[in-house]
C-alpha cells in the first residue's frame, strides 16, 4: 500500500512539471481574496468598563467635622438632595452678622432717601438760628448804654462806700476796740464787696469779646449749618451709602456661598455607589467620598483603544459588545463620544471612546464590570 501511494505522487509530480513546460501562458501569483482583507480590517477591537453616564466624585470643599450623613450606599437621590453635612456653626454666625450688617445699611440709605421730617427741619432751623444770634452777639461786644451803665454800677458802688468809711470813721475806726461788734463796720464792708463787684463786671465787658469765645461761637454756627445740610442727602453722601449696602450685600453672599461649601448636594438624580464617611470625622478639603453617578444610564468606555485604531474610528459607528457578566449574550452599540486626548496605558497611547448600549432592560449592568467591544470601521 505505501509502494502504491508513492508511485501515485510520484506520477502526478511528473505530470505537472509536463504541464509547466509545454504551457507558454504566465502563471498568476496567489492573492488574499479582497474580500478577507476588507473583512479583516473592518473592525476595531477594544477592552472596555461600564460606567454610568453622567458620574462624578464628590469631595467638600472645605474641611470640618462630619456631623450628619442622609444617605447610604445604593441610595437613589433626586438632584439637590443633601447627602452630608459638616458642622457649620461658625459659618453660621458670619451668615447671621453679614445678614445684620445689610440690614443696619439698608436701613441708613432709606432713611437719607427719605430725608429728615418736618419736626427735625423745624428743630435744625431753630438751632441754626440760634448760633447765629449768640456769634453776633458775642462779635458785638457790650453796647455803649450797657457799659454806661455798669460805670454808672461802679461809682454808684464807690459812693457808697466812702459814705460808709466816714461813718465808719466817726465811730472810731481801727482804734475802737469795739468797732468789730459796731454796725458801721458791717456796713463798710457790704459796700466794700459792692464796689469790687461792680469793678470786676465794668473789667469784664469793657475786656470782651476774646478771640476764643469768637471762635466758639463760629463753631456752633457751622456744627448747625452741618445739620441743616443733612437734612438732606448730597450725591456724594448717597454714593456713599450705597457703596456701604452693596459691600454688605456681597460681604453677606460671600458667606453664603462659603456656608454651601460644608454640605454635599446630588448634582443630578443618580445613585450613591460608594461612600467613605463616617459621623465625627475631619475630612480635608478635595478628599473623595462619595461616588455618585446615574446607573440607569449606563456607557462603555475603552481602556486599551491604540492611536493606530482611534484613526479609525468616528462617532455614530455601530458596534458589537459582549460584556464578561453576561457571556451569551451580544449588545448593540454606537460610538458616542472620541477623546482629544491620550493617556499612558503600559506604554501605549490610549484614546478613550464611549458607546452607547442598546436593550440592556433585560439585564442588571453594575458600574465597572467588563466588556468587549467591536467598532465597524467601513
Amino acid at each position: 500500500m505505501k509502494r502504491s501511494a508513492f508511485a501515485i505522487l510520484i506520477l502526478i509530480l511528473a505530470a505537472s512539471l509536463i504541464s509547466c513546460s509545454g504551457s507558454t501562458a504566465p502563471t498568476a501569483t496567489p492573492t488574499v481574496s479582497a474580500s478577507i482583507k476588507a473583512d479583516a480590517s473592518a473592525t476595531v477591537a477594544a477592552e472596555g468598563t461600564i460606567v454610568p453616564m453622567p458620574r462624578t466624585t464628590l469631595a467638600f470643599k472645605t474641611s470640618g467635622r462630619v456631623v450628619e450623613i442622609l444617605v447610604h450606599e445604593g441610595d437613589a437621590v433626586k438632584a439637590g438632595a443633601t447627602l452630608a453635612r459638616l458642622d457649620d456653626a461658625a459659618i453660621q454666625a458670619q451668615v447671621t452678622q453679614a445678614q445684620a450688617a445689610l440690614t443696619v445699611a439698608q436701613k441708613q440709605l432709606a432713611q437719607l432717601k427719605a430725608g429728615a421730617t418736618s419736626a427735625e427741619r423745624q428743630s435744625a432751623k431753630q438751632a441754626l438760628d440760634s448760633a447765629r444770634a449768640t456769634l453776633a452777639k458775642v462779635k458785638a461786644g457790650s453796647t455803649v448804654d450797657q457799659l454806661a451803665q455798669l460805670k454808672a454800677n461802679v461809682d454808684s458802688a464807690q459812693a457808697s462806700v466812702s459814705q460808709a468809711q466816714a461813718q465808719y470813721d466817726r465811730a472810731g475806726g481801727a482804734s475802737n476796740p469795739y468797732m468789730g461788734m459796731m454796725p458801721e463796720s458791717v456796713v463798710l464792708q457790704q459796700a466794700t464787696n459792692s464796689l469790687r463787684a461792680a469793678q470786676a463786671a465794668y473789667r469784664d465787658a469793657t475786656s470782651h469779646p476774646t478771640e476764643s469765645e469768637i471762635k466758639a461761637a463760629e463753631s456752633a454756627v457751622a456744627q448747625a449749618e452741618s445739620a441743616v445740610a443733612r437734612l438732606d442727602p448730597t450725591p456724594e453722601t448717597l454714593a456713599l451709602t450705597e457703596a456701604q449696602v452693596a459691600q454688605a450685600q456681597a460681604a453677606l453672599d460671600f458667606a453664603k456661598t462659603s456656608l454651601r461649601d460644608y454640605v454635599l448636594v446630588a448634582p443630578f438624580d443618580g445613585t450613591v455607589a460608594t461612600l467613605d464617611l463616617n459621623l465625627g470625622q475631619v475630612v480635608s478639603p478635595g478628599a473623595p467620598v462619595i461616588s455618585f453617578g446615574d446607573l440607569k444610564n449606563m456607557r462603555v468606555e475603552t481602556v486599551d483603544l491604540v492611536e493606530v485604531d482611534v484613526a479609525k474610528i468616528s462617532v455614530g459607528q455601530s458596534a458589537k459588545i459582549k460584556i464578561d457578566a453576561f457571556p451569551d449574550k451580544i449588545f448593540n452599540g454606537k460610538v458616542m463620544q472620541i477623546s482629544q486626548f491620550a493617556t499612558d496605558r503600559r506604554g501605549d497611547k490610549v484614546f478613550k471612546v464611549t458607546l452607547d448600549i442598546a436593550e440592556t432592560t433585560s439585564v442588571a449592568l453594575r458600574w465597572g464590570m467588563t466588556a468587549n467591544v467591536e467598532i465597524a470601521v467601513k
